[in-house]
């Protein structure tokens, strides 16, 4: 459909485009057409009305219903932890080098040796985030350097209150050279973690799918020690 509306616009169509990249390797591309709002001036006179009506009703119908259902699970599995906060000392290690040659340091559970963070690209990373602060104190007192948390980008959304102060995200991180992916911790409904946001590390800017939780993934980013520039969200949420 894309391609037979390019022959009335004056202008290029602009679309998103998201490459998701697992840790298997594994790649998926996701394209977020643009709105339909977006063309509706130009395609008034060239288009019938009733093939219009007809395409806001499709993609309407299609967005309600897909959006409420991943807003409600993405946002129960943001706010809560399954399990209480409790943690023995910690251990640190080096790991292998990632493909472009990085190393990790790996923070273990010194009863059970098993992984709970990491520092990877001047990037603290918990498992648990309400153990941040105590795992701070004792990475930085082995000497090693991390992001300082930074003022939290604040953004408003309409019709939602402020977090409450206490709140803290249950949100996680795939960091990669030029961006980071967030994602649920938890698996959704559909079996896998919910991609959440990019991160452009160039720009600064935070894509974000959903602009209910825009104020989530400000608060986690902020807590990781992450700048944002710029907040974008789709008209159409959670289209990718």
């Amino acid at each position: 459909m894309i391609n037979d509306l390019v022959q009335y616009l004056d202008e290029d169509i602009s679309c998103y485009a998201v490459i998701d990249r697992s840790p298997l390797g594994e790649h998926d591309l996701h394209i977020l057409l643009p709105h339909l709002k977006l063309f509706e001036n130009e395609l008034q006179t060239l288009l019938d009305s009733e093939l219009l009506e007809f395409l806001k009703r499709e993609k309407g119908a299609i967005s309600a219903s897909r959006g409420d259902s991943l807003r409600e699970q993405v946002i129960r599995a943001i706010t809560r932890f399954d399990n209480d906060a409790s943690s023995s000392s910690i251990s640190l290690s080096t790991g292998d080098p990632d493909p472009m040659g990085v190393r990790m340091v790996v923070l273990l559970d010194s009863e059970t040796n098993r992984t709970i963070g990491s520092v990877y690209q001047g990037l603290l990373l918990v498992d648990d985030e309400r153990l941040r602060a105590k795992f701070a104190s004792k990475v930085k007192a082995a000497g090693i350097k991390f992001a300082d948390p930074v003022p939290e980008y604040l953004t408003f959304v309409h019709g939602m209150e402020r977090l409450p102060n206490e709140l803290i995200p249950n949100i996680g991180v795939r960091v990669y050279a030029r961006y980071i992916a967030f994602e649920t911790n938890s698996k959704v409904d559909s079996g896998h973690r919910q991609l959440l946001a990019e991160y452009n590390r160039s720009t600064r800017i935070l894509w974000v799918q959903d602009e209910a939780i825009v104020p989530y993934l400000c608060r986690y980013a902020s807590r990781l020690g992450i700048e944002i520039s710029r907040v974008t969200s789709p008209i159409t949420p959670w289209w990718v």
